[in-house]
């Protein structure tokens, strides 16, 4: 951030990320790093944080995972995931996939 207009923002948190890395951090309006997440599987293409701090990783053209607060993998799922998800109240997860579709003559 370079510049920041205090009155002309919302105040919150944010989640971030940078596309090659495999770490997502929780900063607040000033920048200041209040948590963070990572893994040595890189190229996260997508992250998002569920309410009970957990982690949501699109690992480009590889799988989805779920991060535990400290970083521990809870759980994989290989697929080639797009570039976004959403998540429901009851703790399901959508997603739009890329396939491999053979067309038979």
């Amino acid at each position: 951030m370079t510049v920041y207009e205090k009155e002309r923002t919302w105040k919150g948190i944010s989640l971030f990320n940078f596309d090659e890395d495999g770490v997502a951090y929780l900063i607040d309006m000033e920048g200041k790093i209040l948590h963070s997440w990572n893994s040595d599987i890189k190229d996260w293409h997508y992250a998002e944080i569920d309410k009970q701090g957990n982690l949501y990783v699109i690992v480009h053209d590889l799988n989805l995972m779920k991060l535990s607060w400290d970083s521990k993998i809870i759980w994989e799922h290989t697929m080639q995931f797009h570039h976004d998800l959403d998540m429901d109240d009851k703790g399901n997860i959508y997603s739009i996939t890329h396939a491999i579709m053979d067309i038979l003559e």
